[in-house]
């Protein structure tokens, strides 16, 4: 059963990340910078799901971002699997799941996730991109609060 929970969890919230970006991102721009919304699912759950099934989410997170952005969807696939498979070995790393661990892996992986995004398709003004870049990892930060709660208490074990 809690395999089906998780499952059915990353479709669910997979599905509303990628609505949410395509509808509230650029509508809540601040200066240009938008957040990552399936991005900073992907970091959230990573904490709170194990190595593979954060690796799979990735994957399919960098997948329908490369689609809704009409791109060449290797860059975004390996971005953002990778980013799924790091914050899925958190457990590994001793790191205990809370609000401020969720915050800070997200803007890390955000951060690191678009670095490599750089390297894959560089674009065409490398200020800019850096700027953005770090403007997405503090509001994917802060956006990682109210999904971390969220997720926290969905993929909770039973119990606790």
């Amino acid at each position: 059963m809690k395999g089906f929970k998780v499952g059915l969890t990353a479709l669910i919230g997979l599905y509303l990340a990628s609505a949410l970006q395509q509808s509230f991102a650029p509508r809540f721009a601040i200066f240009g910078i938008m957040p990552d919304v399936p991005l900073a699912f992907v970091a959230v759950f990573s904490l709170l799901a194990s190595r593979l099934a954060s690796t799979v989410v990735g994957f399919f997170a960098g997948a329908m971002q490369g689609a809704l952005a009409g791109v060449n969807l290797t860059h975004y696939v390996i971005s953002r699997t990778l980013a799924g498979f790091f914050g899925g070995s958190s457990a590994a790393m001793g790191l205990q799941p809370n609000v401020a661990v969720a915050a800070l892996m997200t803007a890390v992986l955000t951060v690191a996730s678009q670095i490599l995004l750089f390297f894959l398709a560089p674009p065409g003004g490398i200020g800019r991109f850096l700027g953005d870049t770090i403007g997405a990892a503090m509001y994917n930060g802060v956006l990682a609060i109210p999904v971390y709660a969220l997720l926290s208490k969905i993929l909770a074990a039973p119990g606790s």
